[in-house]
């Protein structure tokens, strides 16, 4: 199956190839060849490329050649299309070829096979969900954590390459369904129910002890924010509480906080704790597994663990493959009730 990635969203994009790039419209009609570099824009709500216009343009390399946009290469075509008046730059290629530049992007390329089999599969599986999802949309997945991070042809190494085929086709199903194969950096030592985290009851993922995670790493954190930071992200979202005086845990899941009230001179509003993670940076408040502490015109966030806790637990998932587990005893202990099966296809689009 090919699967259709947004890798941008802009008003121009310069794409380059060793060679030369051909172009055709959305139905496959052939609109002219370029030599080794195509500047695009938008022009009258359509695809500009030079002379060439059309509502979708695609850009297909000469036979063993590659594009470029930016510093990266990518397999595959480029199809360009105009939405809310930007450049949508999307990578359409096949879906194991996209699994080359997802694992090494997702996981250290020197981690044990398995390991690095078992997120091959939990990608695949995730990827083939959501094209599922996608019929109508101009793409399947992003090439962000917003899907799963794709780094394209130039983020390839032999090691996740080799995963990849050497679980070709595999993916995971629970009474004959695809999974939706969430997945995380670190648990914490407890994996959370998606119910916690996007009010979704999956019956495949299920909270549960966890001391792998806790095993490969200690992913204790902290991160400190101004007063006036927090204050910043709460207005930007809940301008109708005011001016913000304080946060009440309302309702935890284990460690993880699930709901926190905004406390402010306005009005209060509650918020699932994974909404107030995104609210103020991922990177910085790693999980809703946190105790916060305030201190005068300051406050200290202290937790555990990093990512959302459903699913696989990738420091997890190494800490079991250097014990000698293999990818499939890995999947099965994040996924509960699955099976493992080569049979399923996509919707080709």
């Amino acid at each position: 199956p090919l699967i259709r990635v947004l890798l941008s969203r802009a008003t121009e994009v310069r794409v380059e190839s060793g060679g030369t790039v051909f172009l055709y419209d959305g139905a496959g009609k052939a609109l002219g060849q370029a030599g080794g570099r195509v500047t695009c824009g938008v022009a009258e709500g359509a695809v500009a490329c030079g002379a060439v216009r059309a509502p979708v343009v695609q850009l297909i390399p000469a036979r063993n050649r590659f594009l470029s946009l930016g510093q990266r290469e990518f397999r595959g075509a480029m199809v360009l299309r105009v939405e809310g008046g930007r450049l949508l730059a999307i990578n359409r290629l096949a879906l194991e070829q996209y699994l080359y530049g997802v694992l090494p992007k997702e996981v250290p390329h020197d981690w044990p096979l398995e390991a690095l089999k078992a997120q091959a599969v939990a990608a695949r599986t995730y990827a083939l969900s959501q094209m599922e999802r996608a019929t109508g949309l101009a793409f399947d997945v992003e090439a962000t954590v917003m899907s799963q991070v794709y780094g394209g042809r130039s983020a390839e190494q032999p090691s996740t390459s080799r995963a990849v085929e050497e679980t070709r086709g595999e993916v995971m199903r629970y009474n004959g369904q695809m999974v939706v194969a969430y997945f995380h950096s670190h648990s914490g030592g407890r994996t959370e129910d998606p119910v916690h985290v996007w009010g979704a009851r999956l019956p495949y993922l299920v909270s549960r002890s966890d001391p792998w995670s806790d095993r490969a790493r200690d992913m204790r954190w902290q991160a400190d924010y101004a007063w006036r930071e927090l204050e910043a992200a709460v207005s930007r979202t809940f301008p109708h509480v005011g001016k913000l005086k304080g946060l009440r845990i309302v309702e935890r899941s284990g460690e993880r906080i699930t709901r926190l009230e905004l406390v402010g001179t306005k009005g209060n509003a509650r918020v699932s704790g994974n909404r107030f993670r995104l609210m103020l940076d991922p990177a910085r408040l790693k999980s809703t597994a946190f105790k916060a502490t305030r201190r005068a015109e300051r406050i200290r966030f202290s937790g555990n663990g990093y990512g959302h806790g459903v699913g696989l637990s990738q420091w997890g998932a190494k800490a079991m493959a250097s014990a000698g587990q293999n990818y499939r005893q890995i999947l099965s202990f994040y996924y509960h009730g699955v099976t493992i099966d080569r049979s399923g296809q996509a919707v080709i689009h």
